[in-house]
């Protein structure tokens, strides 16, 4: 079977694991949506928790959303550093999305916050911190180089630490 480039391998895991490409993702082992509900749940953890307050199951969900909108948004480049029959080393270029706090979100709280009831607060916080997700732009790139080893039972170039490599990729994404 014919060997794709390093570099056209690590950019179709770049999509897999931050575009959610479920082929892709079958093809590496992986339960698309057991992925993404791992992946959402756990960044979206972070911004509820910081953030103190009791959310209903349907707002975490439409945070999780916005956030996975955040993983489909993101860019990647890929450049083959050296390659030799079996191993590589592959130039990864992430785009960063500019973080925020929770205190900065809620800094557009309306002035009649204190007459709202309990629910309409937490409704009003939810809509800004969705909204604050939906509007992160990149802002800088990270780059990092991956060390490859070809996987002839699958006929791709698979990072050596695949599990550092997912977890950088998917958490170097966004200055948090």
């Amino acid at each position: 079977m014919k060997k794709f480039s390093p570099a056209d391998d690590v950019k179709n895991i770049c999509k897999a694991l931050l575009h959610f490409d479920e082929t892709a993702l079958k093809r590496m082992g992986v339960n698309p949506e057991e992925y993404k509900k791992d992946i959402s749940k756990n960044m979206a953890s972070i911004l509820v928790e910081s953030s103190g307050i009791n959310f209903s199951e349907n707002q975490i969900e439409r945070v999780r959303q916005a956030i996975l909108e955040i993983f489909k948004r993101s860019t990647f480049e890929t450049e083959t550093v050296y390659q030799n029959e079996n191993n590589s080393a592959v130039k990864v270029t992430l785009g960063v999305f500019k973080k925020f706090t929770t205190n900065e979100a809620l800094s557009n709280l309306p002035p009649n916050v204190a007459e709202m009831s309990e629910t309409e607060k937490i409704n009003t916080v939810t809509n800004l911190l969705v909204d604050a997700l939906s509007s992160m732009k990149i802002y800088a790139y990270f780059e990092f180089v991956a060390e490859c080893l070809y996987d002839e039972n699958v006929n791709l170039w698979i990072p050596a630490d695949a599990k550092k490599f997912g977890l950088t990729i998917t958490t170097k994404i966004w200055d948090f």
